[in-house]
């Protein structure tokens, strides 16, 4: 198992109804949290670069800073790991150097009524879903949810995945 851990702020603006969450300020500006999967170290420091990028985008109706774990599976033996476990989700996780037209990295969840998905696979990207996480439903267990995305992913596009256990926890409002 692989694990991130650190703090993260996030935006959502007035004129669009997702929520960003930004992991790392680099030279080019922030990085969205689930494209590189960097988190800050410090609370401090994420609270500072909020501030920042706050100050330098109009239009953002909120803002806050949270801490977030996220502990993947490195192969499918470590899946045992996530048996009876909640807030899961399906990663999609491409090379640096792939030239397809994918996006490197995305954190996917379930498909929210009224939300973007991304048919014909059963998920959504946690930034336009809301961030809500595969949970247990009915009869269905998280895990059975999430695996059932991560081999509709592999079997209809071919791409790597991985399913790990998404813990966001809010610690400071910024806007």
């Amino acid at each position: 198992m692989k694990q991130v851990e650190g703090y993260v702020f996030s935006a959502e603006f007035e004129d669009d109804s997702r929520k960003l969450i930004f992991g790392n300020y680099s030279k080019e500006g922030p990085e969205l949290f689930e494209e590189r999967l960097r988190c800050y170290s410090t609370k401090d420091r994420a609270t500072k670069d909020a501030h920042k990028f706050c100050k330098e985008n109009k239009g953002i109706r909120y803002s806050e800073v949270s801490h977030v774990d996220l502990t993947y599976a490195e192969n499918e033996t470590d899946l045992i790991n996530l048996n009876g476990e909640s807030n899961l989700v399906v990663m999609l996780l491409l090379d640096e150097n792939d030239s397809s037209l994918h996006s490197r990295r995305a954190l996917i969840g379930p498909v929210v009524e009224g939300k973007r998905g991304m048919y014909p696979i059963p998920g959504s990207k946690l930034r336009d879903n809301g961030y809500r996480t595969f949970k247990k439903k009915g009869d269905r267990n998280a895990l059975e949810r999430a695996r059932y995305c991560w081999n509709e992913v592999r079997r209809q596009g071919a791409l790597p995945c991985v399913i790990g256990q998404l813990k966001i926890r809010k610690v400071k409002k910024i806007k």
